[in-house]
């Protein structure tokens, strides 16, 4: 299956790949501008999938991973400007593994993951019976720009946040956002 602006409307829309039993694989995302969306791919128990060549930008959160979402190459995207995180891994699970939380033998490289409000990484498949990220649950992030040559590294829970994530950054003032849009890049 290949998304691409011409074949799918993602105006006004989240790009959902939800996998029933892992049925759902293969799915290339490319060439799109994904933006004004509460997530702009929410991957949720589906495998295999190449995400590239995308802008995604300005959406509450780019990119979430939940349940097991195993074997994704996400390259030469701009996963920037989002409202809260770039890229959320989410434990689906309450911290038990059941269903399963990874994304095994997962690459993400060649990305500028830069100017996201609070953080351009949130990895929260971590802790209770969850494998150890750095170990079992390894997610290869290499050569990307994250917006500084100093790479900040902070182990501090975003989910007791004081309500970070209900509410907007001050850029945005206290309006909500509503103009969602989606194009190809080369319109």
């Amino acid at each position: 299956m290949n998304l691409q602006r011409k074949s799918v409307n993602f105006q006004c829309k989240t790009v959902n790949l939800r996998g029933e039993n892992q049925a759902v694989t293969g799915v290339v995302i490319h060439d799109n501008v994904i933006t004004g969306n509460r997530n702009g791919l929410d991957i949720n128990n589906s495998n295999g999938h190449t995400v590239r060549n995308n802008v995604i930008d300005f959406n509450r959160t780019g990119l979430i991973y939940r349940n097991q979402t195993d074997y994704h190459t996400v390259v030469e995207n701009f996963i920037t400007n989002n409202w809260t995180v770039g890229i959320l891994f989410l434990d689906a699970s309450g911290g038990t593994n059941s269903p399963v939380q990874s994304a095994l033998h997962s690459t993400f490289s060649n990305n500028n993951i830069s100017a996201n409000w609070y953080g351009q990484i949130v990895d929260r498949q971590t802790g209770g019976s969850l494998p150890a990220p750095a170990a079992t649950n390894y997610k290869n992030f290499i050569g990307n720009w994250y917006g500084t040559t100093t790479t900040v590294v902070s182990t501090t829970n975003s989910e007791g946040s004081g309500g970070l994530f209900r509410r907007l950054p001050p850029r945005l003032g206290s309006l909500p956002f509503t103009g969602c849009r989606a194009r190809r890049r080369d319109s």
